[in-house]
């Protein structure tokens, strides 16, 4: 959800769009961020002893802060790369396509999952 709300922002917005036009698409992608969250947390301490908990709390934390700085350089990469802050209009396409990397990233980071098997 998240993904699919970051690219509906980046397909919808432009230099003259109002902030109520990106309320459902961040309304969307925060919903998937939030879902997503709690039960990735759950899904790694549940994988491990009970003695382990804390360590693997710990290094999930850290590749949950590190991949979100990989992610941010990704984007502002992206966003200078197709705009910039000159103008208005430099400014709106730097972000519509941040915002569809971004979302293509997000919904690409799924695939590995559907490999993952139970056991």
């Amino acid at each position: 959800m998240q993904g699919i709300g970051y690219v509906l922002i980046g397909l919808s917005i432009n230099t003259s769009s109002s902030f109520v036009l990106m309320f459902i698409p961040l309304a969307i992608s925060g919903i998937g961020l939030s879902l997503a969250g709690p039960s990735l947390q759950k899904s790694v301490v549940d994988a491990v002893e009970n003695d382990f908990i804390s360590k693997a709390s710990g290094i999930y934390n850290m590749f949950k802060l590190f991949g979100g700085a990989i992610g941010v350089t990704i984007a502002v990469i992206i966003f200078y790369n197709f705009g910039g802050v000159q103008s208005a209009r430099l400014f709106s396409h730097g972000f519509n396509a941040a915002m569809l990397g971004s979302g293509v990233l997000s919904i690409v980071g799924i695939l590995p999952a559907l490999f993952i098997k139970k056991s």
